[in-house]
């Protein structure tokens, strides 16, 4: 998730005007607290505690899945499914 954040802070600056600016939207974690922190501590503008939230925020277009290898298949169909791109 680290280096997620920090290439897309700079992807604008590096690939200006191709790309348009980048927002860092939200951090999803189970853990609120943890997610709380993680969000602040990467410039992220808010939290959610599911997947399902980041799939149905309308304000969210492009979604990194950064958790174990044996959880993307659900999280990632179901974003694809609510539009997002993956």
């Amino acid at each position: 998730g680290k280096a997620h954040a920090a290439a897309y802070r700079t992807a604008s600056a590096l690939y200006s005007p191709v790309l348009p600016p980048v927002r860092l939207v939200s951090i999803g974690d189970v853990n609120a607290e943890f997610g709380s922190l993680a969000a602040r501590r990467f410039g992220y503008e808010r939290n959610d505690t599911s997947w399902q939230a980041i799939a149905e925020a309308d304000d969210i277009d492009v979604v990194s899945v950064v958790i174990a290898n044996s959880l993307h298949r659900e999280v990632v169909e179901g974003l694809l499914a609510a539009g997002k791109h993956v």
